[in-house]
């Protein structure tokens, strides 16, 4: 039988903490932070700094720079008898005193003092400022509330006063917290209701331009307008339809202007005996040959246009 294995512990996840910025020692704001970035490293891995000497060693190697220049005579020394050399806090105090502010105390209180909340900013870095220079501090409950109220903008202010100032720095702080999310919730609703305005306005304004240009494009016949009619010259009326011509008249060349046969060609075919329509012998006007063709075409015509006219 064989010997069931037994399962494989967890996989362990690794965090990986940033490695520290160098410090060069010309800047004193900057020693808080380069010692923060350096305790996370001692926190993450204990077993790597079991001692000062480790701990001392690591942040000599993020020096540089007049800091690194400032201990370099007890790191050359052979006899290893620098004061700082094997104690970290020590070393410590080695860096503070010549590198970081020379009153941190009352830097801090000045700027807590200074520290203001910009208008169109979020509180959520006014509160990571105002919490870092409270821990440099030695103030009570009282004036830090007071200080903090004063350092928010006038809108959050007024907001905070509603029902109500509360005398907490916790309870201020929330009450702060609530209405600026509040504030920036109206403030993207907003936007997002002008774009969505913006939006449609557009599609309106395509939507009424493309109906205008398909109008004046493709006008509709006004019902109300009737054919134009044309009078020929034997006194029928014609109508026109969508192409205005004059029909030719068989006896145009042979009317005068009221639309008789002229006087001398009238008297002479009569006195002739000849066809008053075409001049020839042999039959009358009404029995014509050309005359019958000629009726025969323009009612063939006139029943086409009629036809076309009630489409």
């Amino acid at each position: 039988m064989a010997l069931q294995q037994p399962p494989a512990p967890p996989r362990v996840e690794k965090v990986k903490v940033r490695e520290p910025d160098t410090f060069d020692g010309s800047d004193p704001r900057k020693l808080r932070s380069f010692l923060l970035a350096c305790n996370s490293h001692f926190r993450d891995r204990p077993y790597a700094f079991p001692n000062d000497e480790k701990k001392i060693l690591f942040v000599l190697s993020y020096l540089n720079g007049s800091a690194i220049s400032w201990f370099e005579p007890g790191l050359m020394d052979p006899s290893n008898s620098a004061h700082w050399m094997w104690d970290f806090d020590a070393f410590i105090n080695e860096l503070e005193v010549n590198f970081g502010p020379h009153d941190p105390v009352g830097d801090a209180e000045k700027s807590l003092t200074e520290l203001t909340m910009k208008e169109g900013s979020r509180i959520v870095k006014y509160n990571v400022e105002f919490w870092k220079l409270v821990a440099r501090v030695d103030w009570n409950e009282s004036a830090l509330t007071a200080r903090y109220f004063s350092g928010l903008p006038l809108r959050l202010r007024t907001e905070v006063m509603r029902g109500g100032k509360p005398t907490k720095l916790a309870s201020m702080r929330l009450k702060a917290q609530e209405a600026d999310d509040i504030h920036w919730m109206q403030q993207d609703e907003t936007q997002r209701e002008n774009r969505n305005s913006g939006t449609s306005g557009k599609k309106d304004s395509k939507t009424s331009s493309s109906h205008s240009h398909s109008q004046s494009s493709n006008p509709r016949p006004n019902s109300n307008t009737t054919p134009k009619t044309h009078s020929s010259t034997n006194g029928n009326s014609v109508s026109s339809g969508s192409k205005d011509k004059t029909r030719p008249n068989p006896l145009a060349n042979k009317l005068g202007k009221n639309g008789k046969l002229t006087g001398d060609k009238r008297e002479r075919r009569i006195k002739e005996g000849l066809c008053l329509y075409c001049g020839k012998s042999g039959h009358v006007a009404q029995d014509c040959p050309k005359a019958l063709a000629a009726k025969a075409r323009a009612a063939s015509v006139e029943s086409k246009d009629s036809a076309d006219s009630k489409k």
